[in-house]
């Protein structure tokens, strides 16, 4: 094992942070290449009573991968794909937690099968293993759902040094109780009927497969060793518009009815993303054209552009997604809309240029914090990803709209409009204006609470929004996901420091 480990000495000095910019410590780090290694070091740690923390690609936006001290574990060399087979019509494809999003995508467009991993996280330098501890879901996730959706095992390390290969369906709570494959029983008493928005830990409810407590659970309760995924075959037909509204423009109820149409959509024509582009956000990744690579190929925003809506149309007959689209040109035109205020592609190559434009709200934001930060050390990433109820899309972005002009602090609003998750961000040029952003978000994590929303529904908690979750999360549901993390790991020595 020793080869595997080492002291902590400045040269790792990134991976005591993430893209949020939160930074820890450790006093060991290790780089396993196998995940029998990986096993045998975390085994090591846990029997002497020393915290593990596993960490991926350091993508993450809570600092749940940021250490706390003790072994810091990196899972950079297991990238390997271990297996792919066919199984009642999906491709089953065995990897460990190691390997990148990116690197998943290209050995199964290798294969040429035309299967592929359909959950499409906006970062794709992610790892897997860290996707699934975020259970991240993405722009295409209003089709396809979250990574842990699409997880149909996986083996863990437990804090006991015992490996549990989880199934799918073979685990679910039932009447506050699942038998575990070891054949010890987890109790959690009074659980809600619903996951009231929340992953993880968080969404502990009746009838909740244990698959998807461990997805989104932030390494909390096991350290991953590998993942089974589901692929499957993509649409035959697949397109992809912007939408620009200018001043008149209504993108919001434009992007409700959108949501609406669907149901009187042809054939199985179905919309696999919808995504809102504030100004704020747009303003932004339009000053960055020269900094992040490939939006330079993009061209110009239609004049007097003030927000967007991007919609992906996919189902398999050419004549039905035409149709599908026809209708949504016509509510764009009824919501303020000019139909030649639009880009339109399909195909690989033009989509990906219109998802470019939904990865780079959020690239922009991390490059204007790492600016902040060569003037302030203290500030970290200030954003949210609240979800509120249906009926009050227009109400959460106004409390956005308003919180930053009454606070004078700059902010960029983006994010998952059809599901009404929407991406927030502060922007803090100093210690003031960083305190100031703080209580901002906390008192929209009240409101949102107020609404009936959920306050972190994506990218986790870590160690950053853990204040978010006690201004207004259920007190309940903490108290149930520390029962849980305490059956799993009572001693608390894997991951420290995220959520609690």
């Amino acid at each position: 094992m020793k080869k595997f480990v080492e002291a902590y000495s400045d040269r790792y000095e990134e991976y005591l942070r993430d893209e949020s910019r939160y930074t820890g410590s450790c006093e060991e780090i290790s780089f396993p290449d196998t995940v029998e290694a990986m096993a045998e070091t975390a085994r090591e740690c846990l029997k002497q009573g020393r915290s593990v923390t596993v960490q991926g690609a350091r993508t993450g936006l809570c600092g749940a991968g940021v250490p706390a001290g003790g072994h810091l574990l990196s899972t950079e060399k297991l990238e390997r794909l271990v297996s792919v087979t066919e199984e009642d019509g999906r491709t089953l494809v065995c990897v460990e937690p190691g390997m990148r999003l990116s690197a998943l995508a290209a050995e199964l467009a290798a294969r040429r099968s035309g299967a592929a991993f359909l959950p499409n996280p906006t970062e794709t330098t992610a790892t897997v293993g860290g996707a699934f501890a975020c259970n991240a879901k993405g722009p295409n996730g209003l089709l396809y759902g979250s990574v842990g959706d699409r997880t149909a095992e996986a083996e863990i390390l437990l804090a006991d040094g015992t490996v549990m290969k989880l199934r799918r369906g073979e685990a679910v709570l039932r009447n506050g109780a699942c038998t575990l494959p070891d054949g010890r029983e987890l109790r959690v008493e009074g659980l809600p009927a619903d996951a009231g928005g929340y992953s993880g830990l968080l969404s502990l409810h009746e009838g909740e497969d244990l698959l998807d407590v461990f997805a989104g659970s932030e390494g909390m309760l096991g350290i991953v060793l590998n993942l089974t995924l589901e692929a499957r075959k993509l649409p035959s037909e697949q397109w992809g518009i912007v939408f620009f509204f200018g001043e008149e423009g209504d993108p919001l109820g434009f992007a409700e009815a959108a949501a609406g149409a669907q149901e009187e959509f042809p054939g199985d024509t179905r919309l696999a993303v919808g995504e809102y582009f504030h100004e704020t956000a747009l303003s932004m990744v339009d000053s960055m054209r020269s900094t992040i690579q490939g939006l330079a190929a993009l061209p110009d925003f239609p004049a007097g552009t003030r927000q967007a809506v991007y919609l992906e149309v996919c189902g398999e007959s050419e004549d039905d997604v035409g149709e599908a689209l026809m209708m949504l040109l016509e509510l764009f035109t009824e919501f303020g809309g000019n139909e030649d205020d639009t880009w339109a592609g399909t195909g690989a190559a033009e989509m990906e240029k219109f998802r470019l434009l939904r990865h780079a709200a959020p690239e922009a934001a991390n490059v204007r914090v790492s600016e902040a930060r060569l003037a302030c050390r203290e500030i970290t990433k200030l954003a949210a990803d609240f979800t509120a109820p249906a009926e009050c899309r227009r109400e959460l972005v106004e409390l956005y709209e308003s919180g930053l002009a009454g606070t004078g602090l700059a902010g960029s609003i983006f994010g998952h409009v059809i599901e009404n998750r929407m991406h927030v961000n502060v922007f803090a040029g100093n210690e003031q204006e960083y305190r100031a952003g703080r209580e901002l978000l906390a008192s929209w994590a009240r409101a949102v609470a107020g609404m009936g929303g959920c306050v972190i529904s994506e990218n986790g908690v870590g160690k950053l929004k853990r204040e978010l979750l006690r201004e207004s999360a259920d007190p309940g549901r903490l108290e149930r996901a520390r029962a849980v993390k305490e059956f799993f790991d009572p001693k608390g020595l894997l991951n420290p420091g995220n959520l609690f």
